[in-house]
């Protein structure tokens, strides 16, 4: 009995050795440890998975993919071992059955986007291979009632130079809303691992009676890319249109770089700096001509096989641009932001995603007629329930809550959304 009892007490020391092995990226030591311990545990999912992990790492796929394929018949749903198979499918060039996973994987709804980037980028490497560039369609159409439409203010009144005024009451309305991207990615060569990314977006939204808060924008992003295993490096240009009661209203061009970093395989950094110009169409908004800068540093960390955490901190600033006269005292701030984003698989079908996101914004020049510099703290919450039918069409369900307030009284509002919408990916 004594034997027994000191090998179980040993394969468990070695079991935890194993993962300490691999958090410090001695990756050939863990990988001996689980090959020497699965066959006592082949059963253990946890053990299976790093085990297969372990051996990617040190380039032994085919008994990557045996491990995987073991977490596969164990755990049927969990979508992160079946990303790890289709990676693996790709480095021992089965490329047919990489493509079909990868596409599979991408009809997910609850995918982060810095996953679905890099699923991309594996698919543009396999049309590479086959000469061919790869390319998506995404198709959303919702029905949104918006309790707010005009951003009316919870206060009856403010104080201004004038005396007390009336604020404006807020709108309630329907809309229906369309979004669409096409999305193009030529892998220039395997060998130095780069890309050129072309997307075209549109969004328009049609209110049933308040027609003046419609809204149509086109955006046109082109981008270079350079990424491995560990590293993704993006730098992007953004042209983008936005028209308002269907005239001409906000143009912007940006350059935006950003990086994300895979510290492990649940750990993850990801930045970004922009800076972007805003040139107003409408001669009674051109004071509001303005130099965007932003920054943003995120971090995202695999919870469980079907559930992640993304937590960023935003910092922008705006100035108003040197073209111009007059800018207008609300195109200089500064803005601070958390968000917080949680996304959870259930079944196959059934995901959830929730997003919170506190701000504080700092407006640096006095208002005269207000009598004060304007100062607003806000907050928004979004619940996202999708549900995958046939054909791989998702029906999406979205709540939203905004709250902002401030020490101008005028510009306290309370605003909830609800949507229901189809989507799909082609």
């Amino acid at each position: 009995m004594g034997t027994v009892s000191l090998s179980a007490i040993t394969i468990e020391q070695e079991y935890t050795n194993g993962f300490k092995a691999y958090k410090s990226k001695n990756f050939q030591k863990a990988y001996n440890i689980f090959s020497s311990l699965f066959l006592s545990k082949l059963s253990d999912k946890k053990l299976n998975f790093y085990l297969g992990l372990s051996a990617y790492e040190i380039a032994n796929y085919e008994m990557a993919l045996a491990a995987f394929e073991r977490v596969q018949i164990l755990d049927p749903k969990n979508i992160r071992n079946q990303l790890e198979i289709a990676r693996t499918y790709f480095k021992l060039k089965m490329y047919k059955n990489a493509e079909l996973l990868f596409k599979e994987i991408l009809n997910n709804p609850n995918l982060p986007e810095n996953v679905q980037k890099n699923i991309e980028l594996y698919m543009a490497k396999i049309k590479s291979v086959q000469k061919k560039s790869f390319s998506t369609v995404n198709i959303a159409i919702d029905y949104i009632y918006d309790s707010n439409v005009n951003y009316g203010s919870i206060a009856d009144s403010y104080n201004s130079s004038l005396g007390t005024l009336n604020t404006t009451d807020k709108i309630s309305d329907n809309a229906k809303q369309i979004y669409t991207d096409f999305t193009n990615i030529y892998d220039i060569g395997e060998k130095n691992s780069y890309a050129i990314k072309n997307k075209f977006s549109f969004f328009q939204k049609d209110y049933k009676e308040q027609n003046s808060y419609d809204i149509q924008y086109v955006s046109y992003t082109p981008s270079i890319i350079n990424s491995d295993d560990k590293r993704y490096m993006e730098l992007e240009l953004n042209f983008d249109k936005l028209k308002l009661d269907k005239l001409d209203y906000l143009n912007t061009l940006a350059i935006t770089p950003k990086f994300n970093y895979s510290h492990n395989s649940t750990y993850k950094s990801l930045v970004s700096l922009k800076f972007m110009r805003k040139y107003f169409s409408q001669s009674a908004q051109t004071n509001l001509n303005a130099d965007h800068y932003q920054a943003s540093y995120g971090v995202q960390s695999i919870l469980s096989k079907n559930s992640y955490a993304l937590v960023s901190f935003i910092g922008t600033k705006e100035e108003p641009s040197r073209a111009g006269t007059s800018p207008s005292i609300y195109s200089k701030y500064e803005d601070y932001k958390l968000n917080i984003n949680y996304g959870k698989q259930f079944t196959k079908k059934y995901s959830m995603q929730l997003s919170t996101a506190i701000n504080d914004r700092k407006y640096k020049e006095y208002s005269t007629i207000l009598l004060s510099t304007r100062r607003d703290t806000g907050i928004n919450t979004n619940l996202s329930i999708s549900t995958i039918l046939d054909n791989n069409f998702v029906l999406n369900t979205k709540l939203s809550y905004t709250k902002n307030l401030s020490n101008q009284a005028i510009y306290e509002y309370v605003k909830h959304t609800i949507s229901f919408g189809i989507s799909k990916r082609f």
